[in-house]
């Protein structure tokens, strides 16, 4: 199962998230959402692309856990605040959002990638542009309460290890 978790931490440098197991971060953490993905696509990436955004992530060495292979990113506290901004400001009109999205996948309906947006969570089957409007839903909120608590966001990507 391929599955991106998206999660609170409480940590000074995205560094330190490396010493720490996925599950000492989700036990420590101040919440966290994971997103079961049919696409192999990893949604922050298309996300990213599809909008030509940055949003100053720091990305970590994959690391193999058991018959998967984790690929960890992180917003740092201290780039928290703008990067709120710049999520805020994409998601201020969600169909312009999900057209963009859409267009960068053909075959997907710009209906369906609103009601991922909107739900926060994607439909069984979803394309790539489906699942990046949930992750970016449950991204933006983790960076508000992020920002509130002025701690770090970081998800992690699991997917099959290459046989």
């Amino acid at each position: 199962m391929r599955s991106t978790t998206v999660i609170v931490v409480d940590v000074d440098a995205p560094e330190v998230l490396q010493d720490l197991s996925g599950e000492k971060r989700r036990r420590t953490s101040l919440g966290w959402q994971q997103l079961v993905r049919h696409s192999a696509e990893h949604p922050d990436a298309y996300f990213m692309r599809a909008l030509s955004l940055d949003l100053g992530v720091v990305e970590h060495d994959l690391v193999a856990d058991g018959d998967h292979v984790l690929h960890r990113c992180v917003i740092d506290r201290g780039n928290i605040e703008e990067v709120l901004g710049v999520l805020e400001c994409a998601l201020a009109d969600p169909e312009t959002l999900c057209e963009r999205l859409a267009a960068a996948s053909p075959s997907e309906s710009p209906a369906h990638v609103i009601a991922a947006l909107r739900a926060g969570e994607a439909s069984p089957g979803a394309g790539p542009a489906e699942e990046a409007a949930a992750f970016a839903t449950n991204l933006v909120e983790s960076v508000r309460m992020a920002k509130r608590y002025w701690t770090a966001v970081c998800w992690e990507h699991r997917d099959p290890r290459p046989v």
